[in-house]
């Protein structure tokens, strides 16, 4: 399970690069209706860089 650092808590980058793929691993494994979700509850915009 997924623990949350408190408010003004410090993350180091290895905590927080874990958190990242265990999320990456959950929404890989979801249900296409539960990553709509998951989508648009967090926002993320697609970026394509065409220059590389």
């Amino acid at each position: 399970m997924l623990e949350l650092a408190a408010v003004g808590e410090v993350v180091l980058l290895g905590e927080a690069a874990a958190v990242v793929r265990r999320l990456a691993g959950v929404v890989r494994q979801a249900e296409p209706a539960d990553k709509a979700e998951i989508y648009r509850k967090l926002g993320p915009a697609p970026t394509y860089d065409s220059g590389k």
